[in-house]
């Protein structure tokens, strides 16, 4: 279900992945994906309460085991091993791994990290970001996370 107005479609190897959509990233089948985890605030250590998990809900959370290529609202995330990546390596289009680099304005990122090939690239139609993964095994993941799509939205 999308929050907000943000919501995100997720596929793997052509399925869709509802539980993907709108979850906390490696707790996705543990958590039931949605709403309530958007909202649910923070402990004092910093923890969502909603899910006992430092890291924040995604709109679409793409891969298995320790990577993650997620979409929050019209951006991508890269994650290994639960712990944020920073994207300047990966950033493509002028102004590439500088702090002129802007998404928006951007090629998108793309990459390979410990097998895992992602690429990720804005779309302005809706404002949205593009989601391409494949992992070593050959799993394909494709998603779109943004403005007024996903479950709420279009379903």
């Amino acid at each position: 279900m999308a929050y907000g107005n943000w919501g995100a479609y997720v596929y793997k190897n052509g399925e869709r992945q509802t539980n993907r959509e709108d979850n906390t990233p490696y707790q996705e089948d543990e958590l039931q994906a949605g709403y309530w985890q958007a909202f649910g605030g923070n402990n004092e250590d910093g923890t969502r309460a909603s899910t006992n998990s430092k890291l924040h809900c995604t709109h679409a959370s793409l891969g298995n085991g320790p990577f993650r290529l997620c979409g929050y609202k019209s951006f991508p995330m890269i994650y290994w091993e639960g712990k944020e990546v920073d994207d300047k390596p990966y950033q493509k289009g002028t102004g590439a791994g500088t702090d002129d680099w802007n998404w928006y304005d951007s090629d998108g990122i793309e990459g390979e990290l410990n097998g895992y090939k992602f690429k990720a690239y804005p779309s302005d139609s809706p404002e949205a970001v593009n989601l391409e993964l494949t992992e070593p095994d050959g799993t394909k993941w494709k998603g779109k996370s943004g403005y007024c799509m996903g479950a709420g939205h279009d379903d």
